[in-house]
């Protein structure tokens, strides 16, 4: 994953600060600067990424321009429009204002303790949270719903999640084709990403490999819930 970090340096930064709407809160401790900096790089350049690799897909599936997601980075805790986003948590979206909430501490922390391959577990993270984006896109270019009300909430929220893990595994057929995954991203940096998840609300982590596969080939139709 490094691979894809210094190869998106010089593009993706500029992208993000300056088309996807990055909004910055202050950061709660001063000792937190140095680290935080980096992460914000870090989150810019596989945000850029996702940007790029589904521009191209939206265009090739003749839908119209992916809309590019705004992304909120934060430390602390920041008003969201559904609620209260607070620090130590995994990325998240959020439907009602439809943004991507992204705390730089918690990057930081993962990508210094998620085993052997720490960036590729905090760059999963970061996709997951923008793929909710990417459904919500795809549900208004296709005029579909991502997928169908169950009437039953925290069941539609984990099919979503499913469906989240699929889109991530299309990134990463993209980012495999361009030879910048390493060795042990997938054998060590995947399984590290999955247990930062809550099984009750993203699914167990067989569940949600069985979805990112499906994506691994790198077609998002693929992930479609319904057939």
């Amino acid at each position: 994953m490094r691979n894809l970090i210094l190869a998106s340096a010089a593009t993706s930064l500029l992208l993000i600060v300056s088309c996807t709407s990055v909004q910055d809160t202050p950061v709660a401790a001063s000792g937190q600067a140095a680290s935080a900096g980096s992460s914000r790089e870090f989150v810019a350049r596989i945000v850029g990424d996702t940007e790029d690799v589904w521009g191209a897909l939206f265009k090739q599936m003749g839908a119209s321009p992916y809309p590019e997601p705004r992304v909120v980075l934060f430390s602390g805790s920041t008003q969201s429009g559904c609620g209260v986003v607070r620090t130590a948590l995994a990325p998240s979206y959020c439907a009602a204002d439809d943004k991507v909430y992204v705390d730089v501490a918690f990057v930081d922390d993962v990508r210094t303790r998620a085993g052997r391959q720490p960036d590729f577990a905090a760059a999963y993270l970061i996709v997951h949270a923008i793929s909710r984006h990417v459904q919500r896109a795809l549900s208004a270019a296709q005029h579909v719903q991502s997928a169908p009300p169950s009437g039953n909430p925290p069941q539609d929220d984990l099919v979503l999640s499913l469906q989240a893990d699929c889109y991530t595994g299309v990134w990463v057929h993209f980012v495999q084709q361009r030879d910048l995954l390493e060795p042990g991203d997938l054998e060590d940096g995947l399984p590290a990403a999955l247990l930062l998840g809550d099984p009750s609300t993203h699914g167990a982590n067989q569940q949600r490999l069985s979805w990112f596969n499906r994506g691994l080939a790198g077609d998002p139709e693929q992930c479609r819930t319904t057939n």
